[in-house]
């Protein structure tokens, strides 16, 4: 038996009850648990249909979205972006989604087998590279019983390489670490002719890994590859590095700076205490770095109004402390210091007055007139230019959408 929304199982309200907001509603694990395993295997393609049937609106809607500039209204650079800072999904997401909603407005029966749940997302996600007007309909058919790889292979073979698209590869070259549960992570991507060099140079170092000696076993093609490229990494630091100066780092609050305050300065121990004559002689051929700490917590906070210019220690505290681009939804690399009060107006240039910003949206800030505002040590708001505050989490899925989906309203928070 076919199981559509409708029918999934649920309990209604008891009759009689006397508050006409108050719906009895079974976890949806006690409803699926009720029913053979048939149905619940049913119920799951239903589900994921009618998932896809939802994409194919939204793509649809966000295609609309598009060419109204919503996005730019925003302050976003492109759909994807949006979507990353409307729905708290990820840059691989987001660029699926986008490209379904560009891609769709000239392949009606591709459209419309998707809001049937007949190809997925990540189906379709391909199909738009390749598909065309002229073969919209028999893609909307074929692809059907394709996987995505199929479909990613033909769209590498059927849309060949470019002039151009060597160049947009060129500008979309990159490469991310990203430290996560005990591991960094690499992502990254390089134009094919420089992917083909950093194969030639390390697939000989891999292959030339030998086996464990007590097992007999070599290691995965892919751990070896990571292996080589540490290995070539660490054989000698980057040049010039061994000539820098050592830098040391002094610790100080306001009232000892300014000779107000009993007590020293103490160097990045924390326990070694300066003396401000005796500082000439001792740093004498070094960097120095002071750093201003609150009195009570003994927080790094920055130089003040001293200067606008961010130092280096300075940056590299707020780059530390923030990673990424502090814009809610941003997932690109912080760059460049922004105050969020600026130094004009008196803004200090303390830590809880900085954050590291992407390019893109730094110049979004002081060319377009959008603003981030709060405590950079806490969540911050984006703003338009008329000072509006642009949504940045998921909406909560409306109770009359929730109703019209499910048959009964949603559960209540606790």
């Amino acid at each position: 038996m076919a199981i559509v929304v409708e029918d999934l199982p649920r309990v209604d309200a008891p009759p009689g009850d006397g508050d006409p907001d108050w719906v009895f509603v079974e976890r949806p694990e006690e409803r699926w648990a009720r029913c053979e395993l048939a149905e619940v295997e049913e119920g799951i393609r239903q589900l994921d249909a009618a998932i896809a049937a939802l994409q194919r609106e939204q793509a649809a809607a966000l295609g609309v979205f598009a060419q109204r500039h919503g996005p730019e209204l925003d302050g976003c650079a492109t759909p994807a972006d949006w979507l990353m800072l409307a729905t708290a999904c990820s840059r691989a997401t987001a660029r699926s989604e986008a490209a379904v909603a560009l891609g769709l407005g000239e392949l009606p029966a591709i459209a419309d087998a998707f809001g049937r749940g007949e190809l997925s997302l990540d189906q379709v996600a391909q199909l738009v590279r390749f598909a065309t007007p002229a073969t919209d309909t028999e893609w909307a058919a074929d692809a059907q019983g394709r996987s995505v790889a199929d479909l990613e292979a033909l769209a590498r073979s059927l849309r060949p390489p470019r002039v151009s698209d060597t160049a947009d590869a060129r500008a979309r070259r990159s490469l991310r670490l990203r430290d996560v549960e005990g591991e960094t992570r690499i992502t990254g991507r390089v134009p094919l002719a420089d992917g083909a060099v950093l194969r030639a140079f390390l697939e000989p170092l891999a292959a030339a890994v030998p086996a464990d000696c007590v097992a007999g076993t070599f290691d995965p093609w892919g751990a070896r590859l990571a292996d080589a490229l540490c290995a070539r990494a660490a054989e000698q630091p980057p040049e010039g590095t061994r000539s820098r100066r050592a830098v040391v780092t002094v610790h100080a609050t306001p009232e000892q700076l300014t000779g107000e305050a009993e007590t020293g300065a103490v160097l990045e121990d924390g326990m070694t205490p300066l003396a401000r004559g005796a500082l000439a002689r001792i740093l004498c051929d070094c960097d120095l770095e002071v750093h201003v700490d609150h009195p009570a917590t003994g927080a790094t906070l920055g130089i003040g109004r001293a200067s606008r210019t961010v130092p280096a220690w300075l940056a590299r505290v707020v780059l530390l402390r923030d990673g990424r681009c502090r814009v809610p939804g941003c997932d690109r690399p912080g760059t460049e210091i922004h105050h969020l009060v600026p130094w004009e107006h008196e803004g200090p240039t303390d830590t809880p007055n900085l954050v590291a910003i992407c390019w893109h949206h730094h110049q979004r800030i002081h060319t377009d007139g959008f603003a981030l505002a709060g405590d950079a040590d806490h969540d911050l708001e984006w703003r338009d230019p008329n000072g509006r505050h642009i949504a940045t989490s998921r909406p909560t899925l409306r109770p009359d959408v929730h109703q019209r989906l499910f048959g009964h309203p949603p559960p209540r928070a606790t």
